[in-house]
């Protein structure tokens, strides 16, 4: 469950750090090394935004690859694009896969350009200029994440907070941003 959460709130704070994650010197591994234990580890989230369908995966390498799939018109099973042969896949077979689909994407290995990728709009409300050709945005802009995630991490910090309530929370930061 903990290892759950902090891979949910890995993707809204997008931040890997131990203090935001909570890793404490009782959980002994660094981010990279409790995730990405082998070559073919991948952190895999499937998300939508008005009807397309997104993956954003992060693999590692020599360094950690953000990588952002359009699957709004393919048919293919996920499942398919990260297994071969009973086998989760590395990363190089990752972008084997994508192109022999024909799946649009975008890769980087910089964190900025990552999180903008994410993004319509900076922190000011000015429009960014992204790097892709498609727009995999997922927030409106970087204040109103920040501002869930800050809740998010105070809610995971919390041990005293029931489920039921960290549900109701969510579900009202989820309504109150796309209202």
């Amino acid at each position: 469950k903990t290892t759950l959460m902090r891979a949910v709130l890995f993707f809204y704070t997008m931040d890997y750090s131990d203090s935001v994650l909570n890793l404490t010197s009782e959980t002994k591994k660094s981010f990279n090394d409790w995730y990405f234990k082998e070559h073919n580890s991948h952190i895999i989230y499937n998300y939508t935004k008005d009807d397309n369908s997104y993956l954003f995966v992060v693999s590692k390498t020599s360094k950690l690859h953000y990588t952002f799939i359009d699957i709004t018109n393919s048919n293919i099973d996920i499942k398919e694009i990260f297994i071969d042969k009973n086998r989760p896949i590395n990363f190089e077979m990752l972008n084997e896969t994508i192109q022999k689909n024909n799946l649009p994407s975008y890769t980087t290995t910089i964190k900025e350009r990552y999180i903008n990728t994410f993004h319509k709009r900076d922190e000011y409300g000015k429009k960014i200029k992204g790097e892709s050709s498609i727009n995999f945005a997922l927030f409106e802009d970087i204040k109103s994440r920040k501002e869930f995630a800050k809740t998010l991490s105070n809610i995971f910090a919390s041990s005293s907070i029931k489920s039921t309530n960290i549900k109701k929370t969510i579900v009202s930061l989820i309504d109150n941003s796309t209202a």
